[in-house]
């Protein structure tokens, strides 16, 4: 046995301080590299790593070495070897994105590897106290103390999948004893989850899952008109950020089980629902790139690679924008039409914009050199209008055309080609927020 490092079998001996200072270090180093300093005028936060990673190539390498500190830390607190892989290729991916000038810095901003990392440090921390605790506990009391009876819910996590394989038992033991009653259906694919949505006479609806799953049953969740809970287990999880449901699980859960309801727009781009955002050009081109290229083989690092191959390659194209009344024609790189208030891991659409102000935002970024594209990211990460190089509409209805037709994604997947004709859908669906939140627009 290996006295330098910590355990993870002693909940409530004396390796309890010797966790708890260690998750504290883990805490500042993750805010000193990732979320010290604030933008001013806005809500958004940035550290050392993304200071220091504005110096290309050595600027990404010295941040890594300072985030593998945080690696070395969790395994002095004894994680798991499985947990120690997936910090480190948090930081493969941080690292090798960061090489690429603008869109590194630009992933880097909302991806925040650190903060990743420190939040698999605690998640593991706190399952294996509760496993603990139940092995203490012969007598069950330690989960079998409910709240009051909440109803019924059917949970639809799918465990085919590696996130909501390893939430899957916390967040049923979590939501259990929050007081619902789970109806927890196999889903292996989105049209089971649709059918159990379909069948299921629950009052309350939880999806966990990224952006992608949610989008993937937005319609049936519309037809059902029930209550729509969230635990966010995707990577960029865009939609609770602009519900400003957190990431953390058992706070996402207390948030299904304490929140309250609140109507939420839904975008339509041909026919077809969106929560977050519909793109065309840059995005797009990523996404074929990444799934056609050698994935299996990279894994999470081929993700960067796609990003490297696109921007190098990048091609520009022509567009015919109308939004409400106004109208512009532009060549432009790539286009953006945002829902909710957040889009690509954390870019605020507009300064102004949220998930239910009954309006569709658009940005586009017009066709330029490298160095304006440098000039333009203040204005793109603080979702400011005062940068020639972004054109920003908006509207209830927005139609673009192209010259030839144009792959689309929305939330992530694959889902139309231009011509578009887009709209959005005022509270066409309730889901739960924070009862602090005042108002969605506010973070």
């Amino acid at each position: 046995m290996n006295h330098s490092r910590g355990t993870m079998d002693d909940p409530a001996g004396k390796s309890s301080d010797h966790r708890a200072k260690g998750v504290e270090r883990l805490k500042y180093l993750a805010t000193l590299l990732d979320d010290r300093f604030r933008l001013p005028g806005t809500d958004l936060r940035f550290g050392l790593d993304g200071l220091i990673g504005l110096v290309p190539g050595i600027g990404d390498t010295i941040t890594s070495g300072l985030g593998l500190l945080i690696v070395g830390e969790a395994w002095r607190l004894g994680c798991r070897k499985r947990t120690l892989a997936r910090m480190m290729g948090n930081l493969g991916v941080d690292w090798l994105t960061g090489l690429v000038p603008l869109v590194g810095d630009l992933f880097d901003f909302g991806f925040k590897s650190n903060r990743r990392n420190v939040a698999l440090v605690i998640e593991e921390i706190e399952r294996e106290i509760e496993t603990a605790a139940r092995r203490v506990d012969r007598s069950g009391t330690g989960w079998s103390i409910m709240s009051t009876s909440r109803g019924s819910c059917l949970l639809l996590i799918n465990r085919a999948s590696r996130s909501g394989r390893d939430s899957f038992d916390e967040a049923t033991a979590r939501l259990r004893r929050a007081g619902f009653t789970l109806d927890i259906p196999d889903i292996p694919d989105p049209q089971a989850s649709r059918d159990a949505i379909a069948r299921s006479d629950a009052g309350l609806i939880v999806v966990g899952g990224g952006d992608g799953t949610i989008s993937s049953v937005a319609g049936a969740l519309i037809e059902a008109q029930r209550k729509v809970g969230l635990l966010p287990l995707g990577t960029a999880n865009d939609l609770a950020r602009s519900l400003g449901i957190p990431a953390r699980l058992e706070q996402a859960v207390d948030v299904i089980s304490a929140g309250v309801s609140r109507p939420i727009d839904i975008g339509v781009v041909n026919g077809k629902y969106f929560f977050n955002a519909v793109t065309l050009g840059l995005g797009p081109e990523v996404r074929r790139f990444h799934e056609s290229s050698e994935k299996q083989r990279w894994g999470v690092l081929n993700y960067p690679r796609a990003i490297l191959q696109t921007m190098r390659d990048r091609t520009y194209f022509h567009a015919d924008i109308t939004a409400g009344d106004e109208h512009r024609k532009a060549r432009l790189l790539h286009v953006g039409i945002v829902n909710g208030r957040y889009h690509g891991g954390g870019l605020p659409a507009h300064r102004d914009a949220t998930i239910d102000d009954g309006i569709l935002h658009l940005y586009a970024v017009r066709a330029a050199t490298p160095l304006r594209y440098v000039k333009l990211l203040p204005s793109l990460l603080t979702g400011s209008s005062n940068n020639e190089d972004i054109l920003r509409m908006a509207g209830e209805t927005i139609r673009i055309v192209t010259r030839e037709p144009m792959p689309v994604t929305g939330d992530g997947e694959e889902v139309c080609h231009t011509p578009l004709e887009l709209s959005c859908r005022p509270g066409a669906l309730t889901m739960m927020v924070p009862g602090d939140l005042a108002e969605l627009s506010t973070d």
